[in-house]
C-alpha cells in the first residue's frame, strides 16, 4: 500500500526516570519506588507512534553519538518502523545524551535535568542528509512527486530557521508547498532566535514551559497573544 511521507527532526536523549511518593527535599537522602530507563526526545517519540500507522513511511533525524553507542536509542525507532538513516553520527562521541527525571506521584511533577555534549545538526547536514531521503523515499510515497507531506522540527535554535527556510524553496520550486504542512515545537522560551520559527509553522506547538517563560500562567491568555505573532489561521 502507498504511504504518506512524515519526516521529523529533533534531539534524541536516554532518559533514567526515578519514580518517588513525593518530591524530595534539597540536600536529603531518598529512595525511589522504581527506576526505568528508557529512550526519550518529544520527535522521536512521536516518530515511533507514527511509524505504527500502516498509512505512514517515517524519517527521523537527530544528531547521535556513535553508531555503537546510538543502538540502545535507535532500536525502538526501529522496530517501529521509522527510518533513520537521515541521522547524523559523531564517532568521537561515545556516550548518548542523558536526561534524569524525578517523578513524583502525590503531585504529578516530572522534574527534568539532562545533559548534553552532542554538536546540533549543522544546516549543511540537515541539506545533505534531508536531500537524500527524499531520493530514497519516493518508492513508498503515494504522490512521488512530494516525499513528504509533514515535516516537523523541534524548536532548538536559530539554524532551525534556515533549514525550514530550504524546504520551502525546494518544495515551492517543484510546486509542492500547497500540500505540505511544517510543524515546530516550542518548548523553551529562552532559545536564541525561537521567535522567528512563528511566522513559518503552518502548525505550532507549545508547551507549558515556553508559556510560562513568557510570562503567562493561563493557557487562554497565552494563546491570545501568541496569536499575533504566528501565521494566519
Amino acid at each position: 500500500m502507498p504511504k504518506i511521507g512524515v519526516f521529523l527532526v529533533g534531539a534524541t536523549y536516554l532518559d533514567v526516570i526515578m519514580h518517588v511518593n513525593t518530591f524530595p527535599h534539597e540536600d536529603s537522602k531518598n529512595r525511589a519506588q522504581r527506576v526505568e530507563q528508557r529512550r526519550g526526545g518529544n520527535a522521536a517519540n512521536s516518530a515511533e507512534v507514527l511509524g505504527q500507522d500502516p498509512r505512514t513511511k517515517v524519517w527521523y533525524m537527530s544528531s547521535m553519538p556513535s553508531q555503537v553507542a546510538s543502538k540502545v536509542l535507535l532500536k525502538t525507532l526501529e522496530e517501529n518502523n521509522v527510518r533513520t538513516e537521515a541521522c547524523v553520527f559523531h564517532p568521537k562521541q561515545l556516550t548518548p545524551p542523558q536526561a534524569y527525571i524525578i517523578a513524583a506521584s502525590d503531585s504529578g511533577t516530572r522534574t527534568i535535568v539532562s545533559h548534553s555534549t552532542l554538536p546540533d545538526i549543522t544546516v549543511e547536514d540537515f541539506i545533505k542528509k534531508f536531500d537524500a531521503a527524499c531520493m530514497r523515499s519516493s518508492s513508498d510515497i503515494t504522490e512521488l512527486a512530494c516525499p513528504f507531506r509533514w515535516i516537523h522540527f523541534e524548536g532548538r535554535g536559530p539554524d532551525v530557521y534556515k533549514m525550514i527556510d530550504y524546504v520551502e524553496s525546494v518544495y515551492i520550486r517543484q510546486g509542492w508547498r500547497h500540500k505540505l504542512t511544517i510543524s515546530v515545537e516550542f518548548e523553551k522560551g529562552d532559545r536564541p532566535g525561537i521567535k522567528t520559527l512563528l511566522q513559518q509553522a503552518d502548525v505550532c506547538f507549545f508547551s507549558k514551559l515556553y508559556a510560562e517563560t513568557l510570562g503567562f500562567d493561563r493557557p487562554e491568555d497565552f494563546l491570545s497573544s501568541i496569536g499575533d505573532y504566528c501565521k494566519p489561521r
